[in-house]
C-alpha cells in the first residue's frame, strides 16, 4: 500500500526500501563516510554515532558495530507540523516508530511489518 501526499498533513511513504538503526564508535566516522549515499542520518550521542541507513549497506555497517542493529523500518516523510501528532497516534495504535526531526520535514521510521497499518492510521490523522 503506497501513501500519496495528502493536502493536509502531508505524509509520504518513501517507496519499499528498508532502513536500519545502528550505533558505531566515533573512531569509525572516516570509515563509514565511504557509504554516505546510503546513510540517511548520523546523530552524535554519548554512546557513539547513531546511524540510520539503507538495507544495501547492512552487512557493511554490521562490521563497524558491536551493538545490535535494529530494523527493518519503513520511512514516512511528514510535514514539520505533523510529527508529534503522528507519533502520538501511532503509539496509541501500538505501532513501533522512531521520529527524526529536521529543518524541513520530520521522518518517521515505522516497523516495516507495520507500515501498512501506519499508513492507514496516518490517513485518518
Amino acid at each position: 500500500m503506497q501513501l500519496q501526499k495528502e493536502q493536509e498533513g502531508q505524509f509520504t511513504l518513501e517507496g519499499q526500501k528498508k532502513y536500519y538503526l545502528a550505533t558505531v564508535d566515533e573512531s569509525q566516522l572516516f570509515s563509514i563516510s565511504n557509504y554516505l549515499s546510503s546513510i540517511i542520518s548520523i546523530h552524535r550521542e554519548k554512546e557513539g554515532l547513531a546511524l540510520i541507513f539503507e538495507e544495501e549497506i547492512l552487512d557493511i555497517i554490521r562490521q563497524f558495530t558491536t551493538a545490535t542493529v535494529k530494523g527493518p523500518f519503513a520511512l514516512v516523510t511528514v510535514s514539520v507540523g505533523s510529527g508529534i501528532s503522528a507519533i502520538a497516534l501511532l503509539s496509541k495504535k501500538k505501532i513501533d516508530c522512531n521520529l527524526v526531526s529536521s529543518y524541513n520535514h520530520n521522518y518517521l521510521f515505522v516497523s516495516y511489518e507495520q507500515k501498512d497499518d501506519a499508513i492507514v492510521a496516518l490517513k485518518n490523522l
